[in-house]
């Protein structure tokens, strides 16, 4: 991803620029009483 970044902004024509790139990683557990009902995990990228 850091090429691909770098490759963009050699392109670039301004004096600054600035790119923003964000990795989340999360996980949520459901409960029903004292049962576990869901498990699930994200994943995210961008900017």
């Amino acid at each position: 991803m850091k090429d691909r970044l770098l490759a963009a902004l050699q392109g670039c024509p301004a004096d600054y620029a600035e790119i923003r790139f964000e990795e989340y990683d999360g996980s949520a557990f459901g409960y029903r009483g004292k049962d576990l009902d869901t498990a699930t995990t994200t994943c995210c990228c961008g900017g």
